[in-house]
């Protein structure tokens, strides 16, 4: 043990400083990479299309609103999930009383009224998302 210590006590950190950047900077560049993948738009959009697909619902919409604490979200409460957060353009075409239908694996939603079936392909939602990036 001594040994070690003997070898700390010989280390010269007067020449380590000049590297101190160098050691900086790779964290610097990470850093400005995360930031930049987690706010590439189309990724993100990606993974929002990817995670409908996934989701299974059979319910009815028992409120409608928009969420004041989180920038005017819009949401539903349906009879099993107590807040989902929807995309804007479903939201529209939802009324309370409505009964979505969405299995698992398909981009398709319907949305079942009390005189129409309404079905909204999630795919064409999320295209729209895209080319309104791409335009920005």
């Amino acid at each position: 043990m001594e040994k070690f210590w003997k070898r700390i006590e010989d280390l010269n950190f007067e020449n380590l400083s000049r590297f101190k950047p160098l050691l900086v900077l790779p964290l610097i560049f990470w850093f400005i990479y995360m930031v930049a993948d987690s706010s590439n738009l189309f990724k993100q959009n990606k993974k929002r299309l990817e995670m409908e697909i996934q989701e299974e619902y059979s319910e009815r919409v028992i409120e409608k609103g928009r969420d004041k604490n989180n920038r005017n979200t819009p949401y539903l409460i349906r009879e099993k999930t107590n807040l989902y957060h929807v995309d804007s353009i479903v939201w529209s075409k939802i009324d309370v009383g409505d009964s979505l239908v969405k299995l698992k694996n398909s981009p398709l939603l319907k949305i079942i009224k009390k005189d129409t079936i309404i079905i909204v392909d999630y795919k064409e939602v999320y295209n729209h998302w895209d080319s309104i990036y791409r335009n920005e």
